[in-house]
């Protein structure tokens, strides 16, 4: 139940350094004895840690009743055990690594912006680039700290892993990148890129997240036909309210908070988890969310609970009014070209 000690363990293989693109980290089924009280204390703790700083650690979709020897699947990998010294990963190393001595940034620039009592809205950076990209820190509700997320190109998908941002700007800028100039190149740069990210915004929820949604997204529509069929508007209506809720974000304009919509959706599938898994507690495979969809379709959610699952959701602002950093690759053919001809390179917006 303690993340710190989840983390070192899986940081164990899943090191910097490694030469494997994934790996895969097998979690034990604790004896009765050892078995915390409250099963899903550590989830808890992971989503608050997630949403606070982020997360390093990705937990299990859903229990399972499978057991592994731990030998013999040592024997198959042909793993041998050898005496490694211990290291605990730290996430936040790249991010250090930019305002270090000889870094990106360097300590006396990072001090004097860090303790600056400026009020800016949002800092806009253009730089001369072989192909356009887009680096943003992206803010969220409440508390939730910015996420740092790049973009490798107008039609890419995001990147949001801390150190993988970290070392692609650090490749991507030195003291000698030049800036770009604020013309209409660069602002059809900034405009495509914004738009790219707010069409792929909910690829930026974590995994479990994400397929709560998928499902959410396969269940309602058949809920829907099935109170059409039986005349009752009502809840056709409210199923019909409900999948709004999934809509990909409009242009411009507030909308359902995605990671809210996706935790009420889990917190409302707990008891259906709970009964399936115990209906079918012997099968020998991991539990995925997906594996509730036909449960959910024979007995769907009565519409009073739906209604209290999502009937206060809050709403995000757009996500161009939650940049408070950009930084923008411009490709270096596009200089010449006749508009605004103030730099904007670091200067506030």
């Amino acid at each position: 139940t303690v993340i710190r000690t989840a983390e070192q363990r899986a940081g164990r293989v899943d090191r910097m350094n490694s030469p494997h693109e994934r790996v895969e980290i097998w979690w034990p089924r604790d004896p009765k004895g050892f078995a915390p009280r409250r099963k899903e204390l550590l989830r808890e703790r992971h989503e608050i840690v997630s949403d606070l700083i982020g997360a390093n650690l990705e937990l299990p979709d859903e229990a399972t009743s499978d057991v592994l020897d731990v030998e013999e699947l040592a024997r198959q990998a042909d793993i041998e055990r050898k005496t490694e010294p211990q290291s605990l990963y730290d996430a936040f190393r790249p991010l250090r690594d930019l305002v270090e001595e000889d870094g990106l940034i360097g300590p006396e620039l990072y001090d004097r912006m860090r303790s600056s009592q400026a009020d800016v809205v949002s800092c806009v950076s253009l730089v001369e680039s072989d192909r356009p990209w887009g680096f943003f820190a992206v803010g969220g509700l409440g508390r939730i700290a910015p996420r740092w997320i790049l973009l490798d190109g107008l039609d890419a998908h995001p990147n949001a892993d801390l150190g993988e941002v970290a070392e692609a700007l650090a490749q991507r800028l030195s003291p000698d990148t030049p800036d770009h100039p604020l013309d209409p190149a660069a602002e059809a740069v900034m405009v495509a890129l914004t738009a790219r990210l707010r069409e792929c915004e909910r690829e930026l929820l974590p995994m479990r997240r994400r397929r709560a949604l998928t499902l959410a997204g396969r269940v309602l529509p058949k809920w829907q036909e099935l109170a059409a069929e039986a005349g009752d508007l009502d809840r056709a209506r409210l199923l019909m309210r409900v999948g709004r809720l999934l809509a990909p974000p409009p242009e411009g304009e507030a909308h359902p908070d995605p990671r809210s919509v996706a935790d009420a959706w889990l917190q409302l599938l707990r008891p259906v988890r709970k009964k399936a898994i115990a209906e079918a507690s012997r099968r020998k495979r991991m539990w995925r969310l997906d594996d509730l969809y036909q449960p959910l379709l024979k007995e769907p959610v009565e519409s009073e609970v739906l209604l209290r699952a999502f009937d206060q959701i809050p709403m995000l602002p757009p996500v161009a009014e939650r940049v408070v950093a950009m930084i923008v690759g411009v490709p270096t053919q596009a200089r010449g070209v006749e508009g605004t001809s103030s730099p904007a390179s670091g200067r506030p917006a």
